[in-house]
């Protein structure tokens, strides 16, 4: 949760509601049939979801107003996401590479 907004990951969707009464803002289907297994982490403007259990298909960035994609990130490798925000940054752990990525 930041600034009353629940970010959730259900099946393969991507969803934001309000916390005081859980009215959805936004929904954003993945592209995929394999479930995440992370909680979604938001930061700044932005929040970031890994898009498959595999991790094959990356994370992707998206603007908490809108629910519009902002930037995908898949660097090609296999295995699960770990996600942490802190410090205006995103930190995305896969097979051991830890990489900050800049939010909005």
């Amino acid at each position: 949760m930041r600034k009353g907004v629940v970010y959730a990951v259900d099946g393969t969707d991507l969803s934001a509601r309000r916390a005081g009464d859980g009215a959805e803002m936004w929904t954003l289907p993945f592209a995929s049939d394999d479930h995440p297994l992370d909680a979604p982490v938001a930061e700044s403007g932005s929040v970031w979801a890994a898009l498959d259990e595999r991790g094959d298909q990356g994370v992707v960035a998206v603007d908490v107003r809108s629910g519009s994609v902002a930037w995908p990130y898949a660097p090609g490798a296999e295995g699960g996401w770990r996600l942490a925000a802190a410090g205006n940054r995103v930190f995305a752990l896969q097979s051991g590479t830890l990489t900050a990525m800049p939010v909005f």
